[in-house]
């Protein structure tokens, strides 16, 4: 757990991103039966694409998880 807080919040820095979205990004993976890992680095992917494209990184996710 401590991990993942250490991940949130060093993404936050580097991208701006509030760790709360950046939570929810991560537990769209998650709650898609993602390892842990793999949640991981989507939360990272999410995060920083929404950023280039200015969209919530949250939804990012769910559209990457969803494809909708």
């Amino acid at each position: 757990m401590e991990r993942i807080k250490t991940s949130v919040r060093s993404l936050a820095k580097e991208t701006g991103v509030e760790a709360s979205k950046i939570t929810e990004a991560f537990y769209q993976f998650r709650d898609a039966g993602l390892s842990i890992e793999v949640a991981m680095a989507g939360m990272a992917t999410a995060t920083k694409t929404s950023v280039a494209f200015f969209s919530d990184a949250s939804e990012t996710a769910k559209t990457i998880v969803t494809g909708k």
